[in-house]
């Protein structure tokens, strides 16, 4: 089968998810709800590419967490999530990517066919545990059919389609120098070597600044 590697999951779907408002939990509960409520909504696929790769990089607990509920959302319900949700989503797809990573390198050289076999049971397991079922959309495009897409109920969903693209797709990912979080650089060019406009322009604000300095 060959892949379709033009293809990114903020093409496959347009997926919408919410922000949210004041965040709230007792972190003396053993188990703490996370508790928020739904506010702007946004397209996390289209927005934000490499999204999956910076919940893999969150040091993995609750101060972290909410930090990563204030800007993207909570993973499964618009009212919030218990901690035990987002520490057995997170340790999944930190793990992933980190096999993930490990392919590009030679530290798995010898063991290669088993670690492509473990990747793809934990996306599949993640996959399968959001319900992620292909679908055919009619297409509004007079001369075409219709065209495959993906049903997905929840952020965390959603980041394990990005994670299965990612892996299909070979992609790859960097840190951008300005704000330090991961983004897609599969297609890099000079002026792709930050996150987004927002980044390359305070880069070029700072060098600026720099030269006047002098």
């Amino acid at each position: 089968m060959t892949p379709t590697r033009s293809r990114t999951a903020a093409q496959m779907l347009d997926f919408t998810w919410w922000t949210v408002g004041e965040i709230a939990y007792d972190d003396a509960e053993a188990d703490p709800l996370i508790r928020t409520c739904p506010d702007l909504p946004y397209r996390p696929l289209q927005e934000h590419p490499a999204l999956f790769v910076r919940f893999a990089d969150l040091s993995g607990d609750l101060p972290s967490f909410a930090e990563f509920m204030a800007e993207y959302g909570p993973l499964l319900s618009p009212e919030g999530d218990r901690l035990s949700v987002w520490t057995t989503e997170h340790d999944a797809m930190q793990e992933a990517v980190a096999l993930f990573e490990a392919l590009d390198s030679e530290i798995v050289s010898s063991r290669r066919e088993e670690t492509k076999g473990a990747l793809a049971d934990l996306i599949n397991a993640g996959l399968a545990r959001h319900g992620i079922n292909p679908e055919v959309v009619p297409s509004r495009v007079p001369c075409q059919k219709g065209y495959l897409s993906y049903r997905v109920r929840d952020l965390a969903g959603a980041m394990w389609l990005q994670a299965a693209v990612a892996v299909d797709g070979d992609r790859k990912y960097a840190i951008c120098p300005v704000c330090e979080k991961r983004y897609d650089a599969t297609d890099a060019t000079d002026r792709r070597e930050f996150c987004g406009d927002k980044c390359r322009a305070k880069a070029h604000y700072r060098r600026r600044k720099g030269g006047e300095a002098k």
